[in-house]
């Protein structure tokens, strides 16, 4: 399989994963194990029921974790990256788990990334609402909720899909390599990286607007605005900012969001939207302008699934917490616990909350929580069963039974 980095590393998704069972580790059957680039995925089910393989252990390849401040830098993004659980069109975490001598995330499996519907099905105004609306609403949901996140690596390969859905994956996984000796492997970034970035300067929500301008370009048009082979030809090309002419979907739909395109793709930082929030806005302007029959429809559907992601929220965030204490990652899983909205508080929770606090050294301060919060918290625990159980059904619930137009 083909890519560079820790995005796209499902391979051909679309392709049937076969159920026979190649090896088990730790409470997973694994079903297939694929690798591109530096990531590497095992896709995989709970063992001891009889489901198909709708999950996926996400990870680095063994030689990037070469020391424990690899590992553990990987584990503390993915515990910033779950706590974006439940935010519309971002991938669930649901939980993480040390095996193989190696930290995994675990994930749904979900049907194919943006690149390979790109390639199958071609560039369209039409797809490239969709996805640019979900991917901008994702974006501007994280930094809302926690502040100028920065997601690093966005390019079509780090965006799946799941039935008329896209959702975006892999944040802040590439912060672990980018001062590292592996970061000058990543030509799959190259495209999408922007000018400031080629001259030193860090990653910002400006450089995430730039990649996710390109993206948007390539979706309308079929190509990258920039062409380039070499690094030091991508870098002269993206500092220049002299795109390429465009030939693409010139009907009313595909013309409004090329303009939303450019005006991410300026040089400049300054000159770029502000953040998501005024990305979201300029799309949903554009919508209304072209096509707002379509506009309602998709603003319609994102509302209607924002529910779906919150209900997941709740479902999964005592399997989140449990599997960070059982790392002995206390102050991670507390992080974790403490950013839950209330709605999302269950009886599971609140005794991990309790338990966080306690190896934390902070015994009578969980007593207090756990006395204040008695009345309101709901009584009862979730069995392990019924958890596996809805962890499971999450990639056929996110399909929802939509498909792309």
């Amino acid at each position: 399989m083909t890519g560079a980095t820790p995005g796209g590393l499902f391979g051909d998704d679309l392709a049937p994963v076969p159920m026979a069972v190649i090896g088990t580790v730790g409470e997973f059957r694994i079903h297939e194990i694929r690798r591109g680039g530096m990531g590497e995925v095992l896709i995989c089910s709970f063992a001891g029921r009889d489901e198909p393989p709708s999950l996926a252990l996400k990870s680095f390849q063994k030689r990037l974790f070469f020391d424990g401040a690899r590992r553990r830098a990987f584990i503390q993004e993915v515990t910033i990256w779950a706590r974006l659980t439940g935010e519309s069109h971002i991938v669930p975490v649901m939980g993480l788990y040390y095996l193989d001598d190696r930290p995994f995330v675990l994930m749904p499996r979900l049907e194919s990334t943006l690149r390979e519907i790109l390639d199958t099905e071609g560039p369209s105004s039409g797809l490239a609402a969709r996805a640019a609306l979900h991917i901008a609403v994702a974006l501007a949901r994280a930094q809302a909720r926690l502040g100028h996140l920065v997601h690093g690596d966005l390019k079509p390969e780090n965006v799946l899909a799941s039935g008329a859905n896209f959702l975006v994956s892999d944040l802040g996984l590439a912060r672990i390599i980018a001062e590292s000796r592996e970061s000058d492997e990543l030509e799959g970034t190259w495209a999408y990286r922007a000018p400031e970035l080629w001259d030193g300067k860090p990653a910002s929500v400006k450089s995430d607007i730039y990649a996710f301008g390109t993206m948007l370009y390539e979706v309308l048009v079929g190509t990258t605005p920039l062409h380039a082979s070499r690094r030091d030809e991508w870098a002269q090309s993206h500092r220049a900012g002299l795109l390429c002419p465009h030939s693409g979907s010139q009907d009313a739909l595909g013309s409004a969001l090329m303009s939303v395109a450019l005006r991410c793709l300026a040089r400049e930082p300054q000159d770029r939207p502000a953040d998501f929030g005024a990305v979201v806005r300029e799309i949903r302007e554009a919508l209304g302008r072209a096509d707002p029959l379509e506009a309602l429809m998709l603003m319609t559907d994102t509302m209607k699934l924002a529910d779906l992601f919150a209900q997941i929220r709740v479902e999964v965030s005592g399997q989140v917490a449990g599997t960070l204490l059982e790392l002995a990652e206390s102050r991670l899983a507390l992080e974790y616990l403490e950013d839950l909205p209330d709605d999302a508080v269950t009886a599971k929770t609140a005794r991990l909350h309790g338990d966080a606090l306690s190896l934390e050294g902070r015994d009578a301060e969980a007593l207090g929580w756990l006395t204040a919060r008695s009345s309101s918290i709901p009584t009862g625990l979730e069995s392990d069963s019924r958890v596996k159980g809805a962890i499971a059904e999450t990639p056929r619930r996110l399909r929802g039974g939509n498909k792309r137009a």
